[in-house]
């Protein structure tokens, strides 16, 4: 009968060993592993944008637009501290220029290239429209400008596999 209740630990214990370094880089920037924000804005999301709203097409379906008209709500942006940070993926320059991808989803990315480093594998869930297949094209294209080859496997409902055939 104990058997079971060891092995359940014992798995239990693997998944943690495997999710602290996870757990600790995310902690680097400003969220915890549910994605909740630690203190405040995220550090990573003061990132530069020298588009001009004329030459943005919006990476996302319906989502408001992360551009800001008052240089006063741009400061709010930037972390309050400074500290060494790694060096982050932004959008890959083979992706058009005329896509800016937003902020949450140059997290999304680091995100996917933290846990490939890792050679684990993940699930890239979240509302509707908010951007998972640019974020899916942008790592793909991030580990081809690295040179990784693949296979690398993408599993999708089969409505978006046939959004992405036409």
């Amino acid at each position: 009968m104990w058997t079971g209740y060891e092995a359940v630990d014992a798995l239990v214990s693997k998944c943690e060993a495997l999710g602290k370094p996870i757990a600790d880089e995310m902690k680097r920037w400003g969220v915890d592993i549910f994605g909740a924000k630690i203190e405040g804005e995220l550090d990573i999301l003061s990132l530069d944008n020298n588009n001009t709203p004329e030459k943005i097409h919006d990476s996302a379906i319906g989502t408001p637009s992360s551009h800001h008209s008052s240089s006063v709500e741009d400061d709010d942006l930037k972390p309050s501290y400074s500290r060494k940070k790694q060096q982050f993926i932004c959008q890959p320059s083979i992706m058009s220029e005329s896509i800016t991808m937003k902020n949450y989803q140059i997290v999304g990315i680091n995100w996917l290239s933290l846990l490939f480093e890792q050679s684990l594998s993940c699930i890239l869930a979240d509302d509707m429209g908010l951007g998972k297949t640019c974020q899916v094209i942008a790592f793909l294209a991030h580990l081809y400008e690295k040179g990784v080859k693949g296979p690398h496997l993408v599993v999708v409902p089969s409505s978006t596999l046939e959004n992405w055939l036409s």
